[in-house]
């Protein structure tokens, strides 16, 4: 026999005595089963809750996280935009004028601004404003105007009487090597030449030059 059926067996034969005994007895076992019951519950909530994280600390981890990053962003854009002999231009009317002419958008489009791009070799470019497709540059989506970066240029003349020019930098996704020869328009006085691209094998688009003048 259980000691809780003797217990039982005690009340009930201590009742027959005493008289109304047996209805005090039982809810003395019912307060003392609920308080039970609640000191069991209370143990669970408090398992539950020292296990699991804390939803305010993952919230506060995540926004740090997110502030260092946008530090670094702002910290190697401010970098971008101190260093490189090429800056990025904005889309001028100037700019939308000469790929208007080419049947060409401006938004599929990257215009700089380099000075002193020629190598020891070079016959011919130093100054000039290029206009690249964006496939041709790194992460182009992220160039804002007046970013910098930096580009050499190495021309050689042809037999042709055209050049050839390897473009390199920074922010291209590989060289670039191009052919191109005299202007074929002009915009508010300037020179337009299309360069060809030989390198890399495949590119379906071309770059355009705009030099002063008549200049090259």
């Amino acid at each position: 026999m259980s000691a809780y059926i003797k217990l039982i067996s005690l009340i009930c034969g201590a009742g027959i005595g005493l008289g109304g005994g047996i209805p005090l007895a039982i809810k003395a076992l019912q307060v003392s089963s609920n308080n039970t019951g609640i000191k069991e519950g209370q143990a669970v909530v408090s398992s539950s809750a020292s296990t699991s994280p804390s939803p305010s600390n993952s919230v506060g981890q995540s926004i740090r996280t997110g502030d260092r990053e946008a530090s670094e962003i702002q910290k190697q854009r401010a970098k971008s935009r101190e260093q490189g002999n090429c800056v990025v231009l904005d889309d001028s009317d100037e700019i939308t004028d000469v790929l208007w002419k080419f049947d060409k958008l401006s938004d599929d489009y990257t215009a700089i601004y380099c000075q002193n791009t020629n190598t020891e070799t070079s016959v011919k470019i130093s100054n000039w404003t290029g206009i690249f497709s964006d496939d041709l540059l790194l992460n182009s989506w992220s160039l804002r105007a007046g970013d910098r970066f930096d580009v050499t240029t190495e021309t050689k003349t042809l037999g042709s009487g055209d050049y050839q020019t390897i473009f390199n930098g920074n922010r291209m996704e590989t060289p670039i090597t191009g052919e191109w020869g005299e202007p074929v328009t002009t915009d508010k006085g300037k020179s337009v030449m299309i360069v060809k691209i030989l390198e890399p094998k495949g590119s379906q688009e071309s770059i355009y030059l705009l030099f002063e003048g008549n200049s090259k």
